[in-house]
């Protein structure tokens, strides 16, 4: 009988991303932050928002926003942009 070793790789993901807001944690592991970001987009926000974000690397990034940036966040494209891109890893 032969032995067949199959090895599967497993894609890892880039970022693990964890949204707490609204007295809730939303924590995923993704490729893409946008996406991410708006599928866990609240209907209403009624706290701060506060994102942490960490690379694969083992990088970290924690910013606040109080409710009305948390809002622009999630409902403006210029603001998730320039966020995204001001991303500060230590």
């Amino acid at each position: 009988m032969k032995k067949i070793n199959k090895v599967i790789e497993v894609e890892q993901k880039d970022y693990h991303l964890e949204i707490k807001m609204n007295d809730t944690v939303f924590a995923t592991t993704t490729n893409d932050l946008r996406d991410a970001i708006v599928s866990n987009a609240p209907k209403v926000l009624k706290t701060k928002v506060l994102f942490t974000i960490k690379n694969k690397e083992g990088k970290t990034c924690e910013r606040q926003f109080f409710v009305n940036r948390g809002k622009m966040i999630f409902r403006n494209q210029i603001f998730m942009t320039a966020f995204l891109k001001n991303l500060i890893y230590k």
